[in-house]
């Protein structure tokens, strides 16, 4: 939020314990119904953190647009919520999910996007988060963002050798 907004903002959330038992019953039960393909929780850097780290592993993109924010695009995307999760699944299984998810009270499941291929056949972006209507917050490649982390990571340990 800092680098991409130029704001850093206070203190964590607070944890509603009803609202996380449910979510991961409702988690649970996806998953025994093989009806997601992977979970990530927002908890550590916010959305999209938790895209762009979910991208990495498989080499898939993201297209994904957020309506327009509440409390503002930087908290959208960098906010640090808990009981929030990304998942991902086919998208014939959307109606599923929602089906099974009816029994847990405190569970809303939000299509925001969808993966991508990471071609660059075409050179478009292959990782974009639109906010509202307005042009993309961010828009960038899986294999920039891969050097991104991988370096920011030498980095960071070269720094806990050196100290």
């Amino acid at each position: 939020a800092k680098l991409v907004f130029r704001t850093q903002w206070g203190t964590p959330p607070f944890m509603q314990l009803l609202e996380e038992n449910e979510l991961h019953k409702a988690l649970g039960a996806l998953a025994e119904q093989r009806l997601i393909h992977s979970a990530h929780d927002i908890s550590d850097g916010g959305l999209a953190v938790a895209l762009a780290t979910a991208c990495l592993p498989n080499n898939v993109g993201a297209s994904v647009h957020l309506h327009e924010p509440l409390w503002g695009a930087a908290r959208n995307l960098f906010g640090e919520d808990s009981s929030q999760v990304l998942i991902t699944c086919s998208h014939g299984d959307l109606e599923k999910i929602k089906d099974a998810i009816d029994d847990f009270g405190f569970v809303f499941p939000l299509q925001i996007g969808s993966t991508v291929s990471t071609s660059q056949i075409d050179g478009k972006p292959d990782f974009e988060i639109t906010v509202g209507s307005h042009s993309p917050a961010i828009s960038t490649h899986v294999a920039q963002l891969r050097v991104v982390y991988r370096t920011s990571l030498e980095a960071s340990l070269a720094e806990e050798v050196l100290a």
